[in-house]
């Protein structure tokens, strides 16, 4: 049996930019902060699909 493949449609609430510092550090905007439970001292994995990265919150490092 072959796996499909998830896809996600992103709403246009679901994007926004952000800019690299000089030191390569981001600010995930509050509201992404807050819709996925993100505080202070929180770890995510980040993962390299192609041309994009994904951000996992993790519950341990």
């Amino acid at each position: 049996m072959m796996a499909k493949a998830q896809t996600h449609k992103a709403n246009i609430q679901d994007i926004e930019i952000v800019r690299v510092s000089e030191k390569g550090q981001i600010t995930l905007p509050v509201s992404f902060r807050r819709s996925k439970d993100l505080g202070k001292g929180d770890y995510l994995a980040v993962l390299v699909r192609g041309d994009e990265l994904v951000l996992r919150k993790l519950s341990e490092p």
